[in-house]
């Protein structure tokens, strides 16, 4: 998935891969939800990271 940082045609142009199409789908609903930016919590080429592991095991 391909889209402008902030949506605007100035901003830098981003780029997410993905396997199948239905996936693309849900990130472009949460880049949308985002403003045109990076999902809060994503990590590029990894997804979502959950937190909550990594705190149990402090």
């Amino acid at each position: 998935m391909r889209w402008r940082e902030g949506g605007v045609r100035t901003g830098e142009q981003q780029i997410e891969r993905f396997d199948d199409e239905d996936s693309a789908k849900v990130f472009r609903d949460a880049v949308d939800e985002a403003g045109q930016h990076w999902p809060p919590g994503w990590v590029k080429d990894k997804g979502y990271i959950d937190p909550a592991p990594a705190d149990q095991l402090r």
